[in-house]
């Protein structure tokens, strides 16, 4: 918690001061993950190796189960921020999104927070607290802890089903490395759909079959769950053959 408490201030603080020095939003954001990186990278060194943070092999399963909430969850989110439409003036964000150039948005946006968020808040939080309380509960507190990290009441929203479909992810694969494949998924096509950089048919086939789409959304992001708790059965040892009697 510490750990992950001194993450969050590190991000928070760079941000505020290097825009009170009027630094772009998107290089304090990079910056601030940046930093916070290294700092996580040093602790896990100090620790022993990566796997202090989360960042250890994973099952190819639990890879294809982050394929599939990333490329998925993001409609869910879209559709209950439309629902629930929640206060808040986004329009900065929006305007950043849309009018910087497509490489720096995506590692701004897409790269670095699917890396530095996912080391603090899945690979340190959510692993951290679920060595000492059950496993849902230490989803549902880093979901939302994630969700305030956000401020803004609409990113708050927005993120929830991702925060929690990757909570179970990362506790059942005890690795970060599909969620930070799913995260960064997420973001890229929100980042894409901002952008109106997504095929003309592919917008056409959204804003046409709305509910068809929220429906297959479901589908696939339950598929990748589904994989993501499979409990694998363990095949039983052969039991040796008997010695020959002499």
């Amino acid at each position: 918690m510490k750990l992950a408490a001194v993450s969050i201030g590190t991000i928070w603080g760079i941000q505020t001061v290097l825009y009170l020095f009027g630094t772009l939003d998107l290089v304090s954001a990079t910056l601030s993950d940046l930093v916070v990186i290294a700092m996580l990278l040093v602790f896990a060194r100090r620790r022993g190796g990566l796997a202090a943070l989360g960042l250890r092999r994973s099952s190819p399963r639990f890879v294809l189960a982050g394929i599939l909430i990333g490329s998925s969850v993001w409609y869910i989110a879209l559709r209950l921020v439309d629902w629930l439409r929640p206060p808040g003036d986004t329009q900065v964000l929006q305007n950043i999104v849309e009018q910087s150039a497509l490489v720096p948005t995506l590692a701004a946006i897409a790269i670095m927070p699917a890396i530095a968020e996912e080391l603090v808040f899945r690979g340190v939080l959510a692993r951290g607290l679920a060595t000492r309380l059950p496993a849902m509960l230490a989803i549902v507190l880093s979901t939302l802890l994630f969700c305030a990290f956000h401020l803004l009441p609409a990113q708050m929203v927005g993120v929830l089903p991702l925060a929690l479909a990757l909570g179970v992810l990362a506790l059942r694969a005890d690795s970060v490395i599909p969620t930070i494949i799913a995260h960064f998924i997420n973001n890229v096509i929100g980042v894409l759909i901002a952008r109106d950089g997504l095929p003309a048919s592919v917008l056409g086939t959204i804003n046409a079959y709305p509910n068809l789409l929220l429906l297959a959304a479901f589908g696939v992001a339950g598929v990748g769950l589904a994989i993501a708790t499979r409990r694998t059965v363990s095949k039983p040892e052969s039991p040796e053959p008997a010695s020959p009697r002499p």
